[in-house]
């Protein structure tokens, strides 16, 4: 048995799953539709001979009737839908192409499967809709099937919700460095540090063009409190500046 594949092939956008057999709005069936030509499944290789899902149709009358699962590929359902008739086909025979997985949004999935013949190749969760490379042989099998695309869906959520958590966090890291860097000592702490250094330059004794300067950078953690904090001349701090950026 070919290992499991779960694909996510698109957004339905006619509404969410509605009844308890899985069935759909009219909508739905024309989002589906015009998902059918999509690169996705174009990239799957199902433009060819692949089956995308399998049909029961009976044949024959009366003691001698039988039913049969005709396949329908690429080609196929390009020409009913040619014809005009790809709505009415997807609408009549849903429960034989769609299933859904039931995470508390959508109905249908909790009765008994309506999909013991093993059918089913396309799988929804509110308006997404999944394919899977194979379809359920047994009703073990089915409920298999419905486990793992539920994981996949749920994993698929757990990657959103850490990716928005981490970009979360590197959006306060980023704007506390960019406000970081531009703030200022209060007023009263600047007051202190004039103050305490006696109003002039702290290296040369200039009282002319007086700044506050940042012994530990701020760049590198440093902070604004009076310890870190001194008074420089212009001068002092522009030889200061340019020390820094050749060490």
């Amino acid at each position: 048995m070919e290992p499991l594949k779960i694909i996510q092939i698109g957004k339905l956008t006619g509404g969410k799953l509605i009844g308890f057999e899985s069935q759909f709005t009219r909508e739905v069936y024309h989002s589906f539709a015009e998902l059918l030509w999509r690169d996705t499944l174009v990239s799957m290789g199902n433009t060819n001979t692949d089956v995308l899902f399998q049909m029961p149709i009976w044949f024959g009358e009366g003691s001698e009737r039988y039913q049969k699962n005709i396949p329908y590929n690429f080609p196929r359902l390009k020409e009913i839908a040619e014809a005009g008739e790809l709505i009415n086909l997807l609408e009549f025979y849903s429960e034989f192409i769609f299933d859904a997985v039931d995470l508390g949004t959508v109905t249908g999935a909790e009765s008994d499967p309506p999909h013991s013949n093993g059918l089913q190749r396309y799988w929804c969760f509110s308006e997404d809709l999944f394919w899977v490379n194979r379809p359920s042989r047994s009703s073990k099998d089915y409920e298999y099937i419905k486990l793992k695309v539920e994981e996949f869906i749920l994993e698929k959520k757990d990657e959103y919700t850490t990716l928005v958590r981490k970009v979360e966090r590197l959006r306060k890291i980023l704007d506390k460095e960019f406000h970081g860097s531009r703030e200022f000592p209060t007023d009263d702490v600047l007051a202190f540090v004039m103050k305490r250094d006696g109003g002039k330059c702290a290296l040369c004794d200039s009282q002319e063009t007086l700044q506050f300067d940042h012994i530990y950078p701020k760049s590198k953690g440093g902070n604004d409190e009076p310890d870190n904090l001194r008074v420089l001349c212009r001068s002092c701090n522009i030889k200061r500046g340019n020390l820094d950026r050749r060490g």
